[in-house]
């Protein structure tokens, strides 16, 4: 069973910290539900027509599915600064903290927060989007797991 818990969080208001609160809550939701599950478990890939997904190290879907249920100690911190380009936010894999661009989260947080939590954690278990091929991103691991709970989460 899958369980996010937040260890920290920095630079987020009281409003911002319940947004917060309700987005791991759903992210817990998502994550353990069956629907998740077979999602990625099933996932083809469009690029080659198979059950994969594109830059996952060699591992099968399921092997990614455990990958990504194991352990989640979440470090979130808002950072105030924009970025130069189009980004919601961004992680380092040797650290423990999840930064969110603080504009996009007041404007999109609400609504798609569980996806950006996914999409970063992913990048924690060791997924990345490394290929300078841009078209081919939204089919690896953190884009795709993003899609899936950003789905789940409007359902």
């Amino acid at each position: 069973m899958f369980k996010a818990e937040v260890k920290s969080c920095t630079n987020f208001s009281h409003d911002q910290q319940q947004t917060l609160e309700q987005s791991i809550e759903k992210l817990n939701k998502i994550f353990n539900s069956r629907e998740f599950e077979d999602k990625v478990i099933h996932n083809v890939c469009p690029l080659t027509g198979r059950m994969e997904f594109a830059e996952s190290l060699g591992l099968t879907n399921i092997k990614i599915y455990d990958r990504i249920m194991s352990g989640a100690d979440f470090y979130l911190e808002l950072d105030h600064d924009r970025p130069l380009y189009k980004a919601v936010g961004y992680t380092y894999p040797e650290g423990k903290v999840i930064y969110t661009y603080k504009h996009w989260f007041d404007k999109y947080a609400k609504k798609y927060y569980p996806a950006h939590l996914a999409h970063e954690w992913c990048h924690k278990k060791g997924f990345d989007h490394t290929s300078w091929n841009k078209s081919k991103w939204k089919h690896t691991v953190p884009y795709r797991i993003g899609e899936i709970v950003e789905g789940l989460t409007n359902d």
